[in-house]
């Protein structure tokens, strides 16, 4: 018996050390393009400081502080600084991910700041990489943000295709601080859920299989999207009455606003797709960082901008 067991014992740790391994060799083969290697510890110190971060349940105080007070763990800023911020005029709020934040371009490139030269406004960018709709959502349902944010004209949430999926799991598995804010719809009522799984690996098989069989025509999918965007509409008008709520759909893959586009326009909401005022290929090296990145690059956001409030003005 005492056999058997040790037996047991022997193989379970050889199982969980081949896990731990292979685990270990997804997280390095998948972020490698993401993340500068410079040696075998930089790995490793990735790596933990990853599992460091996701095994730490937050609690609703260290979520607000994060998202809402835009502190890090690190006592640094998470958002972008305001532009303008003493300026008089009527201010812009900006939600979105990457796209929006400012990613692998000049700072002064960057949405906000181009926006914020262009209109002379004070901005407001609270986008971050790998967020979507939910954080949107998330921010507006606290008191404590409008606090924040001197009364915008206007509101807009830059969309791309990607930020359904983020509804569901995280955008690229190694973000972190994205294993925070999910909802789920009970009863026709949003509701914050918990997101328990923690294993690197794992996540990236869910990441692939949602790509594989998952479409943005599904109900699930385009019910929950929908959901946020209306909730969301409702908060902006309750806390600022002549705010204008827009969307800028950047891709030119529209879905799922081919689909509830209407409803979503007779709740007052604008929407515009950037292929109609500012036509170009998400991946044309002109306006995109490369033939294989459609994030933005130095030149999107000055073609784009003018364009942008040029329609807003229309509307």
């Amino acid at each position: 018996m005492l056999r058997k067991f040790f037996v047991f014992l022997f193989i379970s740790s050889v199982c969980l050390i081949m896990l731990f391994y292979a685990d270990f060799a997804t997280y390095y083969i998948t972020t490698k393009k993401y993340i500068n290697y410079y040696s075998f510890e930089d790995v490793k110190e990735n790596y933990f400081n990853f599992y460091n971060s996701v095994l730490h349940i937050k609690n609703k105080n260290e979520l607000k502080k994060l998202y809402i007070d835009g502190i890090d763990k690190e006592n640094k800023s998470f958002y972008r600084e305001v532009v303008n911020e003493n300026s008089n005029l009527p201010s812009i709020l900006l939600f979105g991910c990457s796209y929006v934040y400012g990613y692998k371009i000049d700072d002064d490139k960057i949405f906000s700041q181009i926006l914020g030269n262009y209109t002379k406004r004070p901005v407001y960018n609270r986008a971050k990489d790998g967020l979507g709709v939910s954080a949107m959502l998330f921010q507006l349902q606290n008191e404590n943000f409008y606090k924040m944010i001197k009364e915008p004209e206007y509101v807009i949430y830059t969309y791309i295709f990607d930020h359904t999926r983020r509804m569901f799991i995280t955008s690229v598995p190694f973000i972190d601080y994205y294993y925070d804010i999910f909802y789920k719809l009970e009863n026709d009522k949003l509701k914050l859920r918990k997101f328990v799984n923690k294993i690197y690996s794992i996540e990236v098989l869910k990441n692939y299989f949602y790509l594989k069989y998952n479409k943005s025509t599904d109900d699930k999918i385009i019910n929950l999207f929908k959901a946020q965007i209306l909730e969301s509409n409702k908060l902006i008008k309750q806390h600022w009455r002549n705010a204008k709520f827009v969307i800028l759909v950047y891709t030119n893959d529209i879905r799922p606003f081919d689909i509830i586009e209407d409803e979503l326009k007779k709740q007052g909401i604008i929407i515009i797709y950037r292929k109609d005022i500012a036509p170009f290929d998400d991946y044309d090296e002109k306006y995109a960082l490369s033939k294989d990145d459609g994030h933005p690059n130095n030149n999107a956001w000055e073609y784009i901008t003018p364009k942008l409030m040029e329609a807003i003005s229309k509307n």
